[in-house]
Protein backbone atom coordinates (compact mmCIF):
# COMPACT_ATOMS: atom_id res chain seq x y z
CA UNK A 1 0.00 0.00 0.00
CA UNK A 2 1.19 3.47 -0.78
CA UNK A 3 1.67 6.39 1.42
CA UNK A 4 -1.03 8.93 1.44
CA UNK A 5 1.16 11.77 2.59
CA UNK A 6 4.86 12.26 1.82
CA UNK A 7 6.89 14.51 4.07
CA UNK A 8 8.92 17.31 2.52
CA UNK A 9 12.64 17.15 3.29
CA UNK A 10 13.76 19.61 5.99
CA UNK A 11 14.94 23.01 4.83
CA UNK A 12 18.51 24.20 5.24
CA UNK A 13 17.46 26.50 8.08
CA UNK A 14 15.77 23.59 9.90
CA UNK A 15 18.84 21.38 9.51
CA UNK A 16 21.14 24.13 10.75
CA UNK A 17 18.95 24.94 13.76
CA UNK A 18 18.85 21.25 14.65
CA UNK A 19 22.63 20.79 14.29
CA UNK A 20 23.65 24.19 15.67
CA UNK A 21 21.15 25.10 18.40
CA UNK A 22 21.29 28.73 19.48
CA UNK A 23 22.89 29.97 16.26
CA UNK A 24 20.88 32.69 14.63
CA UNK A 25 21.41 33.52 10.91
CA UNK A 26 22.50 37.00 9.99
CA UNK A 27 19.95 39.25 8.45
CA UNK A 28 19.91 39.06 4.68
CA UNK A 29 22.02 41.94 3.51
CA UNK A 30 22.00 40.97 -0.10
CA UNK A 31 25.03 39.84 -2.01
CA UNK A 32 27.93 42.26 -1.86
CA UNK A 33 30.45 42.01 -4.65
CA UNK A 34 34.02 43.09 -4.11
CA UNK A 35 35.13 45.97 -6.33
CA UNK A 36 36.74 44.97 -9.59
CA UNK A 37 40.48 45.19 -9.66
CA UNK A 38 41.97 47.27 -12.38
CA UNK A 39 44.99 45.91 -14.10
CA UNK A 40 47.74 48.47 -14.08
CA UNK A 41 51.41 48.18 -14.79
CA UNK A 42 53.52 49.48 -11.99
CA UNK A 43 57.25 49.14 -11.52
CA UNK A 44 58.33 46.49 -9.06
CA UNK A 45 60.41 49.05 -7.16
CA UNK A 46 61.22 52.72 -7.42
CA UNK A 47 64.34 53.32 -9.53
CA UNK A 48 66.46 54.55 -6.62
CA UNK A 49 66.04 51.51 -4.39
CA UNK A 50 68.48 48.64 -4.31
CA UNK A 51 67.60 45.62 -6.41
CA UNK A 52 68.91 43.15 -3.90
CA UNK A 53 71.52 42.75 -1.26
CA UNK A 54 75.18 42.89 -2.10
CA UNK A 55 77.74 40.24 -1.33
CA UNK A 56 80.85 42.03 -0.07
CA UNK A 57 84.10 40.26 0.73
CA UNK A 58 87.36 41.57 2.13
CA UNK A 59 90.75 39.98 1.52
CA UNK A 60 93.32 41.83 3.60
CA UNK A 61 93.51 45.29 2.02
CA UNK A 62 91.39 44.28 -0.97
CA UNK A 63 87.60 44.43 -1.16
CA UNK A 64 85.02 43.38 -3.72
CA UNK A 65 81.28 43.22 -3.94
CA UNK A 66 78.51 42.41 -6.34
CA UNK A 67 74.78 42.53 -6.33
CA UNK A 68 73.68 38.90 -5.83
CA UNK A 69 72.01 38.59 -9.23
CA UNK A 70 75.06 39.85 -11.12
CA UNK A 71 76.96 37.17 -13.00
CA UNK A 72 80.23 36.42 -11.13
CA UNK A 73 82.06 36.45 -14.48
CA UNK A 74 81.45 40.20 -14.67
CA UNK A 75 83.28 40.58 -11.37
CA UNK A 76 86.14 38.47 -12.75
CA UNK A 77 86.39 40.78 -15.76
CA UNK A 78 86.28 43.85 -13.54
CA UNK A 79 88.95 42.38 -11.23
CA UNK A 80 91.26 41.88 -14.21
CA UNK A 81 90.97 45.55 -15.15
CA UNK A 82 90.04 44.75 -18.76
CA UNK A 83 86.99 47.02 -18.77
CA UNK A 84 86.84 50.46 -20.36
CA UNK A 85 87.08 53.05 -17.62
CA UNK A 86 84.94 56.06 -18.43
CA UNK A 87 85.63 58.27 -15.40
CA UNK A 88 88.60 58.59 -13.04
CA UNK A 89 87.86 60.13 -9.65
CA UNK A 90 90.60 60.96 -7.14
CA UNK A 91 89.33 61.43 -3.58
CA UNK A 92 92.67 62.28 -1.92
CA UNK A 93 92.30 65.19 0.49
CA UNK A 94 88.47 65.07 0.56
CA UNK A 95 86.37 64.92 3.72
CA UNK A 96 83.83 62.11 4.03
CA UNK A 97 80.96 64.38 2.99
CA UNK A 98 82.87 65.82 0.04
CA UNK A 99 83.97 62.36 -1.07
CA UNK A 100 80.47 60.88 -0.90
CA UNK A 101 79.05 63.80 -2.87
CA UNK A 102 81.83 63.46 -5.46
CA UNK A 103 81.21 59.71 -5.83
CA UNK A 104 77.46 60.23 -6.32
CA UNK A 105 78.13 62.96 -8.90
CA UNK A 106 80.70 60.80 -10.73
CA UNK A 107 78.27 57.88 -10.95
CA UNK A 108 75.55 60.17 -12.32
CA UNK A 109 78.03 61.70 -14.80
CA UNK A 110 79.20 58.25 -15.93
CA UNK A 111 75.67 57.01 -16.51
CA UNK A 112 74.67 60.20 -18.33
CA UNK A 113 77.72 59.83 -20.57
CA UNK A 114 77.11 56.16 -21.28
CA UNK A 115 80.05 54.86 -19.22
CA UNK A 116 79.68 51.60 -17.32
CA UNK A 117 82.87 51.71 -15.29
CA UNK A 118 84.67 54.24 -13.15
CA UNK A 119 87.91 54.20 -11.22
CA UNK A 120 87.71 55.73 -7.75
CA UNK A 121 91.09 56.42 -6.16
CA UNK A 122 90.54 56.61 -2.40
CA UNK A 123 94.05 55.93 -1.12
CA UNK A 124 95.12 53.43 1.49
CA UNK A 125 95.05 55.81 4.43
CA UNK A 126 98.72 55.25 5.25
CA UNK A 127 99.40 58.96 5.81
CA UNK A 128 96.05 59.73 7.38
CA UNK A 129 95.87 60.13 11.14
CA UNK A 130 92.46 58.43 11.19
CA UNK A 131 93.43 55.45 9.06
CA UNK A 132 91.80 54.46 5.77
CA UNK A 133 88.56 56.38 6.37
CA UNK A 134 87.52 56.82 2.71
CA UNK A 135 88.59 53.30 1.81
CA UNK A 136 86.40 51.86 4.57
CA UNK A 137 83.41 54.09 3.79
CA UNK A 138 83.27 53.62 0.02
CA UNK A 139 81.87 50.03 -0.09
CA UNK A 140 79.06 51.10 2.25
CA UNK A 141 78.15 54.02 -0.01
CA UNK A 142 78.09 51.78 -3.09
CA UNK A 143 75.80 49.19 -1.47
CA UNK A 144 73.25 51.63 0.01
CA UNK A 145 70.72 53.96 -1.61
CA UNK A 146 70.92 55.89 -3.80
CA UNK A 147 74.03 54.29 -5.35
CA UNK A 148 73.06 50.63 -4.83
CA UNK A 149 70.42 50.89 -7.54
CA UNK A 150 73.08 52.01 -10.01
CA UNK A 151 76.02 49.79 -9.00
CA UNK A 152 76.36 46.21 -10.23
CA UNK A 153 79.77 45.33 -8.78
CA UNK A 154 83.04 46.76 -7.49
CA UNK A 155 86.51 45.50 -6.71
CA UNK A 156 89.89 46.76 -5.61
CA UNK A 157 91.80 47.79 -8.71
CA UNK A 158 94.68 45.75 -10.12
CA UNK A 159 98.13 47.10 -9.13
CA UNK A 160 98.62 49.02 -12.40
CA UNK A 161 95.44 51.04 -11.65
CA UNK A 162 96.05 51.75 -7.97
CA UNK A 163 95.71 48.36 -6.28
CA UNK A 164 94.23 48.44 -2.78
CA UNK A 165 94.11 52.25 -2.94
CA UNK A 166 91.45 52.33 -5.66
CA UNK A 167 88.15 50.71 -6.61
CA UNK A 168 86.81 49.81 -10.03
CA UNK A 169 83.05 50.29 -10.00
CA UNK A 170 80.82 48.62 -12.60
CA UNK A 171 77.50 50.37 -13.18
CA UNK A 172 74.24 48.89 -14.38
Amino acid sequence: MGRDHEEDPPSLEELLSRELPGVVPLADRGRVRPPRRRRTRTPLRPPDTPRAAFEVERFGERVEGRERRVDPRLLDRLRSGTVDIGIHLDLHGRTLDEARSDVEAAVARALAGGSRCLLVVHGRGLRSGGGPVLKEALPGWLTAPPLAARVAAFTSAPPRLGGAGALLVLLR
